[in-house]
């Protein structure tokens, strides 16, 4: 059997780099160390020459009408006075909070101010992908994609996949963990007042189009967000007919995340999406929610089956995201962010291969 996922070696990781906009910041030159402009031997005035009394309180007043009138325009400029930076793959820049929705008792989705640039409607018609990810001018990221947001008390970073790039902004699900110092700073942001920063978006997975019949997603917990945008990315691609069956597993009812989105997006291609959700620790709370919880307990071999898992020699992606103690059950551990480690758990003892399976 071919190889099924491509390797993403550290030399050939694909460029995402993304061009910044300009930048109102002066910058001195850093190869000599001075900053240009007149030399003492070019000054207006010699040493010994007599400057006239008027000289230095009209520069002064013209220095207080140039900044004061600077500092009108921008405060008085939405424009100017929202400019933030783009994403950009290999710096971390500025991210001002726009707005905070809680959406269940310990996770809520930040929205963030970004500068991104979109095409016409013109070229995203003629496009085959109309889900791909505008960052600037000719510059598209596909899903599923990723940003670092570090906290910078204590120089760490940690990976999040942004559920929504919009045309000024993009959203992150989080859930804020007691001993998550990145996740804790997050949730401790207020809007309006503090900002993250984020590079970013880097490729977390090599996807491309049909390259699999069937795409197997098994998720939990907030490992439901590279799924959901790589689903939407598919099921808005007119030339992807993949199929996807996602297994999404959650402590209880009220702690699915995205659960009405998934919904309609089933409900609109029943052919192409299907939705298994799997509750541990079932209350029947989703009473009214509009779907049903047909599968309660841990994902194991036997719910896996249940959702109408393939078989290893259908050749289907296996894709697996969620919490460390998750992905060791199910695939084997993660070593890191470039290392897949060995597949043991579930999915090894059901037959499948290395190649058939990808670890977020």
């Amino acid at each position: 059997m071919n190889r099924l996922i491509p390797t993403l070696s550290r030399s050939r990781t694909p460029s995402l780099r993304v061009l910044p906009l300009p930048r109102l910041q002066l910058r001195h030159n850093s190869t000599d160390h001075r900053w240009r402009g007149i030399s003492e031997q070019d000054s207006l005035f010699a040493k010994d020459e007599k400057r006239p009394k008027w000289l230095l309180p009209s520069l002064a007043l013209v220095s207080v009408l140039v900044v004061g009138t600077n500092g009108y325009i921008y405060y008085t400029s939405p424009e100017l006075r929202n400019r933030v930076p783009p994403l950009e793959y290999g710096e971390f820049n500025q991210f001002p909070l726009m707005e905070v929705i809680p959406v269940t008792h310990d996770t809520s989705l930040f929205r963030f101010r970004a500068a991104h640039q979109f095409p016409d409607s013109q070229s995203k018609t003629n496009r085959s992908n109309k889900n791909e990810i505008v960052l600037s001018t000719n510059e598209y990221v596909p899903a599923p994609n990723h940003i670092v947001i570090k906290d910078d008390s204590c120089q760490v970073g940690r990976s999040y996949t942004p559920i929504t790039y919009g045309r000024n902004h993009f959203d992150l699900l989080v859930k804020r963990y007691d001993n998550g110092s990145v996740s804790s700073m997050i949730h401790a942001l207020k809007p309006g007042e503090d900002f993250i920063l984020a590079r970013g978006p880097i490729l977390s997975f090599p996807y491309t189009e049909n390259m699999a019949s069937e795409v197997v997603m098994i998720a939990g917990g907030t490992g439901i967000t590279p799924m959901y945008q790589l689903i939407k990315q598919i099921l808005r691609s007119p030339t992807d007919n993949t199929k996807i069956n996602l297994v999404y597993g959650s402590r209880t009812e009220s702690d699915i995340l995205l659960g009405h989105e998934l919904e309609l997006l089933s409900t609109k291609f029943p052919d192409q999406l299907r939705v298994n959700h799997v509750i541990q620790a079932p209350t029947g709370a989703l009473a009214g929610f509009g779907f049903e919880v047909k599968h309660t307990g841990l994902i194991n071999e036997n719910v896996l089956k249940a959702c109408g898992m393939p078989k290893p020699d259908e050749e289907p992606l296996v894709l697996v995201c969620g919490p460390d103690g998750m992905i060791d059950a199910l695939a084997g551990e993660k070593p890191s962010e470039r290392n897949q480690g060995t597949l043991k758990g579930v999915l090894a003892r059901m037959g499948f291969s290395p190649q058939q399976v990808f670890k977020f």
